[in-house]
């Protein structure tokens, strides 16, 4: 229906507008936020394990999620 359309458009554009915000401020950045968990690992396994961990900390809590939102946190280009 139009109204979900438009209910579900004004969602998105309002995520896009967090994001955005969200990026002009390094430390609600994901991308400085995994580039520092890389940089503790000792080799390529380590760092990808600790980049996985970083982006499930700031995602989900628990091995597969059941935790949805104990450390909600909202993170520049997170949503994209």
């Amino acid at each position: 229906s139009t109204r979900v359309y438009n209910i579900s458009k004004t969602l998105k554009d309002m995520i896009v507008v967090a994001d955005f915000l969200l990026g002009t401020n390094p430390n609600y950045m994901l991308g400085p936020w995994t580039d520092s968990a890389r940089q503790w690992g000792t080799n390529k396994d380590e760092k990808t394990l600790l980049e996985f961990t970083a982006k499930n900390q700031v995602t989900l809590w628990g091995p597969t999620g059941q935790i949805s939102d104990y450390a909600c946190k909202s993170w520049g280009a997170l949503h994209k």
